[in-house]
């Protein structure tokens, strides 16, 4: 590459940013000032770290939605990670370093192909928001396998994005419900703060090199929940997104509201003595010690209705159509449910598992039994996992894959059907029984090396299924223009496209599978509609 042509064309886009491989030097102006980043080390990806999307929640403004952040001026350090939101440790097989917890943690990390964008060749890149997982409890920007810069370089050369992973309050702190915060506008401040990414992202990703008008929300688990609630929350006529794509996640079968969850919240407030005003003496707690009182005070986390954002039960919001009408992509796990039900041994516990989501009566607990009976099951843990899975994961994505294909919205529904080897041989007694367990693709679609075996199928699987992703983030018509695969869109029939270790398959949802879902769905919009007032 001729790197005095390559300077020439770079400053003649004034979009550009200075992405200078040959002096060494990677800065983006905003406002008043220039954010310094820094290159990988062969310089095919900018990294710009800790860039602060909304001031720091700290001190009054604790429990409030997420203010503007401060304007740039100078130079602005991104070369270093920024702090983690408040949360316990982080789990060690994903990687679970470059941990600092603090109030202070409303940032994001920008990774920018540096090809092209210095040639000025390809600017206006598709752009991915990654929205990390954790049940609502934690998750944080800095865990080594969401390192953007792995992923573009496994992205084909043409079909490469600039990628954005940002924090966003979990726990205590982000999606606590009661009747103080919900006066007081502090409910859903974690799905506030991602609003806020998304907003900050349309007005400035331009300045990296971005198009702001293809930006893909892209999220696992909790973080697919949350897009989803997005989906169906605020001005549905002017997406925060144009593209999504949910693995393991759809909308919960319920949104919290403080009759719901008061009780915990009253038994925080009494751990340290705080009477009217509520808020303000949690205020002044100090951050960790906050925490953890409320994990042992039961204090419970879900997207809340909040009357301003999250006007009406998302159920209920979803069946009446109100929903982005966006292409977006849906993925299974085989066995989501596994994960979480480790401790059912008996068919008494899969009972109490039905009973214990508060909102199955006498009537639909035995039709449960029915639906999932423990006889036809290896085992009752995996009667209790595949309930759990289908209620939590896979029929809330079904349901969406519906109401968008209603819509006239391409959906690409997909099931992961591989287990993941280096786990499987690092803890055998633990991810041997679980299947090809919740969270299995991660490794895949994030080209996190670490996890992916060099010496069977999972390298190749994983380039795929980059490919695919890298596809769709582009707006291709169909999601496997650069990987080759035929994925059918969801349509009328219902098909599912499904990732084996070595060769892919397209399926038409079960009767079984079909049967649950459809009394799952009702069965939660009616629990929904009882919440909505």
């Amino acid at each position: 590459m001729l790197f005095s042509a390559v300077l020439a064309l770079a400053s003649a886009v004034a979009a550009a940013p200075a992405l200078d491989r040959r002096t060494f030097s990677a800065t983006v102006e905003i406002d008043a000032g220039i954010i310094k980043g820094k290159f990988s080390s062969d310089y095919t990806v900018a990294s710009f770290y800790n860039i602060p999307y909304a001031a720091p929640p700290v001190g009054n403004l604790r429990f409030r939605p997420p203010q503007p952040a401060a304007a740039f001026k100078g130079t602005y350090d991104a070369t270093k990670m920024g702090n983690s939101c408040m949360q316990g440790p982080a789990p060690q097989f994903y990687g679970g370093v470059n941990q600092n917890n603090s109030e202070d943690c409303l940032n994001l990390n920008i990774f920018v192909p540096t090809e092209g964008v210095v040639a000025g060749d390809l600017l206006n890149l598709p752009v991915v928001v990654y929205i990390y997982g954790g049940g609502f409890n934690d998750g944080y920007n800095n865990m080594p396998i969401y390192d953007g810069a792995a992923l573009i370089k496994a992205q084909p050369l043409f079909g490469r994005s600039i990628i954005v992973v940002p924090n966003y309050r979990t726990n205590i702190f982000g999606f606590a419900t009661s009747n103080e915060l919900l006066a007081e506008g502090g409910v859903n401040v974690g799905l506030l703060d991602q609003k806020a990414v998304f907003e900050w992202v349309r007005n400035n990703i331009g300045n990296f090199g971005g198009d702001p008008n293809k930006v893909t929300a892209w999220g696992e688990s909790a973080g697919a929940i949350t897009i989803a609630t997005h989906m169906v929350s605020g001005d549905v006529t002017k997406p925060l997104f144009d593209r999504a794509v949910l693995e393991s996640g759809g909308l919960f079968a319920f949104a919290n509201i403080p009759p719901i969850t008061q009780g915990g919240f009253n038994a925080l407030a009494t751990k340290f003595s705080c009477s009217a005003p509520v808020l303000d003496c949690l205020r002044k707690v100090p951050a960790e010690d906050l925490r953890q009182a409320a994990a042992n005070a039961g204090v419970s986390y879900l997207p809340a209705v909040d009357g301003k954002y999250v006007k009406q039960q998302p159920l209920v919001a979803i069946s009446q159509g109100q929903i982005y009408k966006i292409p977006t992509i849906l993925l299974e796990n085989t066995n989501e449910g596994t994960y979480f039900t480790t401790s059912i041994k008996t068919a008494d516990d899969v009972t109490n598992l039905f009973k214990g989501f508060g909102f199955f009566n006498a009537d639909a607990v035995a039709q449960l039994q029915k639906l999932y009976p423990v006889s036809s099951f290896a085992s009752p843990f995996l009667a209790g996992a595949e309930f759990y899975g289908d209620l939590v994961f896979k029929c809330p994505e079904r349901l969406l894959a519906k109401t968008l294909t209603a819509a006239g919205a391409k959906v690409y529904k997909g099931r992961f059907n591989v287990k993941p080897t280096i786990n499987l041989a690092a803890g055998a007694d633990f991810f041997g029984a679980i299947g090809i367990y919740h969270t299995a693709e991660q490794a895949f679609v994030w080209n996190y090396s670490p996890l992916l075996n060099t010496t069977n199928y999972e390298k190749s699987l994983s380039q795929k299924m980059i490919n695919t992703w890298s596809g769709f983030f582009a707006g291709s018509p169909f999601p496997g223009l650069l990987s080759g695969v035929n994925w059918p869109t969801y349509g009328s029939t219902g098909k599912q496209f499904v990732w084996n270790p070595t060769s892919t398959a397209v399926e038409t949802l079960s009767a079984t599978y079909t049967a649950r879902c459809d009394f799952l769905d009702a069965a939660s919009l009616a629990f929904s509609k009882s919440l909505n007032g």
